[in-house]
């Protein structure tokens, strides 16, 4: 018999605006709903713990010492910010951005029966500069992943430092190459160019390609001619996008082959030159122009491409188009828009892929928006909606979604405001996760910055001190320092 009754103690973090209505707090535990036939329908759940997989030089975290009496100090080393991660094809190695350095994410020691795998980093580029989030794509059949910091765009070579061999013809003292067929895709301007004949002095690069007429321009004049002459470019495995036509881009998608970059505060977004290239045309570009807000982000989702704006957003496709090859969806315009770029991950809800984001409309903002088909709908609480509002600064939140168990998660920093909040499509409800500093008694943000799903483990990258963690409910510490 239930002498008490059930007093609701289980539940999310949502405060209400009037604390004598609802002033329930819950930090770094998330419900539980079991619906077969338990004693308890819904519980608690601890949130995962940091297990440190690896790390950059000079970063790093404790760790965890069962025979330690006090815990470690607040990190005090420099600052390592892991700005991005991307798993590349197949699955054995992915890219980290730590900093300005670029790193290989590989398998150091094979997983056992017994042990998950153990990581190590190689640096293989450097990026000119040292915070904020990168976005990283890759195009498989085209052999490179590309990196943005938003003004430089950089492009790794996923199977080393393999050249690329085409056929043109080369003019005693004229600069330029006549190609004897359409651009090929594996050459980009900036590339170091050699021939079979020698007329191509050494040190020479590619500086121009004119896509109407086939022609590539050269530094240095060649010393021979030769119609069919067979010519090497070589890029090296991590280099600097030189290309002209490159505008700058803090959001990229891929679809069919085509890379799909946001230029920096406006309308315009754009592509690659072709399917798979690595080089980029002028003239393929347009312009989200269906309301006159500036595009924020750029998404792909389902083969659609989505276009999240200040205000509202479109969705576009591959129409295969003459001179751009994406066309608006008619039809599908959302009214709602997007207030943080870096907050735009996929979510999986009611069987249904959707987009989930931090939102603003003209009608209002500080609202987590989530997506099924093309509907859009308001998921976020009246404690959240109203937490949020004091934070002096959210455009830099930052999202990522993850799963575990039957919990689909997003997990959305806010960096100036020190805090993360995490929605629970399970439950529905939201909570908090926060690390903790027990020598000033205060919670700040989880230390997480980013996510990838490799080798069996959910990874996050460290907003801090350089490392990558096992996000794991088998821990039961961030890395050594309290939850």
């Amino acid at each position: 018999m239930d002498i008490f009754g059930d007093f609701g103690f289980v539940g999310g973090n949502d405060p209400a605006p009037n604390p004598s209505q609802d002033a329930q707090l819950c930090y770094n535990w998330y419900a539980e709903v079991d619906n077969q036939n338990p004693k308890e329908v819904v519980g608690l759940l601890g949130c995962p713990g940091l297990v440190q997989l690896c790390s950059a030089t000079g970063g790093g975290a404790p760790g965890f010492d069962e025979t330690a009496t006090v815990w470690p100090r607040p990190y005090s080393g420099p600052q390592l910010e892991v700005r991005g991660m991307w798993e590349l094809p197949g699955g054995e190695t992915a890219l980290a951005v730590i900093g300005n350095t670029c790193y290989l994410v590989s398998v150091d020691i094979s997983a056992t029966t017994t042990s998950l795998a153990a990581l190590k980093l190689t640096s293989v580029g450097t990026l000119l500069t040292t915070e904020g989030q990168v976005s990283i794509r890759d195009n498989n059949a085209g052999g490179y992943a590309i990196i943005s910091d938003g003004p430089n765009g950089y492009l790794y070579q996923i199977n080393g430092s393999a050249p690329a061999t085409f056929v043109g013809g080369v003019t005693t003292g004229s600069n330029t190459i006549q190609l004897t067929a359409q651009v090929p895709i594996g050459i980009a301007i900036g590339m170091t160019l050699s021939d079979a004949n020698g007329y191509i002095p050494s040190g020479t690069t590619l500086t121009a390609i004119d896509y109407n007429t086939g022609i590539i321009t050269m530094s240095s004049n060649a010393t021979g001619t030769d119609g069919t002459d067979s010519i090497t470019g070589n890029l090296g495995t991590f280099t600097r996008i030189s290309d002209p036509a490159w505008m700058g881009a803090d959001s990229i998608s891929y679809i069919d082959g085509w890379w799909i970059l946001k230029k920096t505060n406006s309308q315009v977004f754009y592509t690659n030159a072709q399917p798979y290239s690595i080089n980029f045309n002028p003239t393929y570009f347009a312009l989200k122009d269906s309301a006159s807000d500036d595009l924020v982000a750029v998404f792909e989702n389902k083969e659609e491409l989505w276009l999240l704006c200040e205000k509202t957003t479109e969705i576009w496709y591959n129409s295969g188009g003459l001179y751009f090859p994406f066309s608006r969806l008619v039809g599908t315009l959302i009214q709602s828009g997007c207030k943080a770029p870096n907050s735009v991950a996929r979510f999986h809800s009611e069987g249904k892929e959707g987009v989930i984001w931090f939102g603003r409309s003209e009608r209002g903002d500080n609202t987590i928006i989530l997506t099924q088909g093309f509907h859009d709908e308001v998921i976020s609480s009246v404690g959240f909606n109203d937490e949020v509002s004091k934070y002096p600064i959210t455009k830099d939140a930052i999202g990522y979604t993850y799963q575990e168990d039957n919990h689909e998660f997003y997990v959305l920093t806010f960096p100036t405001a020190d805090s993360t909040w995490v929605y629970d499509h399970q439950t529905k409800l939201l909570h908090k996760r926060l690390s903790y500093d027990p020598y000033a008694q205060k919670f700040h943000r989880h230390r997480s910055n980013c996510f990838m799903n490799f080798q069996g483990m959910r990874i996050v990258g460290d907003y801090q001190k350089g490392a990558l963690y096992w996000l794991t409910r088998t821990a039961y510490t961030d890395a050594g320092w309290p939850i």
